[in-house]
């Protein structure tokens, strides 16, 4: 492993994390190297992946993203240019944060992305069977080693979450880092209801996945007969009333500034009184290009307004 001195700063996680569960699915092999290129070209710097991704592709497999990964980071040669973060928790056969299964887990992981440490290793899913002590201990020594440089977590029970930070207190261990939960236009009241210490804590970077909850947010709703193939995990969204005000809304303030309307919902992240930073993918370079639009957007009070879900119908 490289010094930490030539290593990128942790925290400096971009204007958004790309997110891997789409490579080897809707990104193909033979487009993931100049996807990847495309992302730092354009100031991305950390990309996020699991060991269980993509297991539920038809004719995927568990670690496909994090063997395409590897094998760009081997042939370009740009992983000290990179953060990059995985996760242990969910895949078949390693769906508990045990000790015995955190290590086969972190050796798998290390060989298919083709590097010898992770800038961010996660728990992908807590179990409240495991002994937390048990999964600290053993993450702490992975950082001892220096095959990790820091942790994470995802799907925790406030209760356990509080519990392990004390534990981490007490036992002097490597302290979590980085949180994942969901969080976008809207669902953030959850994350924000149950972890209301986390939104103060500046030593906790968190990130919000299904950033534009599974294409919802990128404005194509707009026309409500559009269906594709994965639409069937927000049909209830489709079918909800504030939907057509708020689709209305983010292709109207998307032409407002000249941008795509995804880059008006990554944005909105700019305009909470919380720093949460979104988690997101684009299969190709034409969506990617639309994202970091989003850097030139500075939502008025009004554009705000419009974009509240909660209160959508009476806007």
């Amino acid at each position: 492993m490289a010094t930490n001195d030539s290593l990128p700063a942790l925290d400096d996680l971009g204007p958004f994390v790309f997110g891997g569960s789409i490579i080897g699915w809707t990104v193909p092999r033979e487009t993931v190297g100049a996807l990847m290129e495309a992302f730092l070209d354009a100031g991305g710097k950390a990309i996020d992946t699991a060991d269980n991704y993509t297991d539920w592709v038809a004719g995927g497999a568990a670690g496909r993203s994090e063997a395409l990964l590897g094998e760009w980071l081997a042939q370009s040669g740009r992983r000290k240019d990179v953060l990059i973060a995985s996760k242990v928790g969910r895949a078949s056969g390693y769906d508990n944060p045990r000790r015995d299964t955190i290590l086969r887990a972190i050796e798998g992981s290390l060989k298919r992305l083709k590097t010898d440490y992770l800038d961010t290793y996660y728990i992908h899913r807590d179990d409240p069977n495991t002994s937390l002590l048990e999964t600290l201990q053993t993450l702490d020594g992975l950082v001892q080693q220096g095959v990790v440089r820091s942790l994470g977590y995802c799907w925790i029970e406030p209760k356990r979450l509080a519990e392990a930070q004390r534990l981490i207190r007490d036992r002097g261990f490597t302290p979590i880092s980085f949180f994942q939960h969901e969080y976008n236009i809207v669902d953030h009241e959850r994350f924000e209801t149950l972890y209301p210490e986390l939104s103060v804590d500046p030593n906790v970077n968190v990130l919000g996945f299904h950033g534009l909850k599974s294409g919802f947010l990128s404005g194509k709703y707009v026309d409500p007969q559009i269906r594709t193939d994965h639409t069937a995990k927000i049909e209830a969204l489709l079918d909800d009333a504030r939907t057509p005000r708020l689709q209305y809304a983010l292709n109207d303030i998307a032409r407002k500034y000249g941008v795509a309307p995804a880059a008006v919902a990554l944005a909105w992240f700019q305009t909470r009184p919380i720093r949460v930073v979104p988690l997101v993918s684009a299969r190709d370079e034409t969506q990617l290009r639309e994202l970091f639009q989003a850097q030139d957007v500075e939502l008025s009070v009004d554009d705000i307004r419009r974009l509240q879900w909660r209160e959508n119908l009476a806007a």
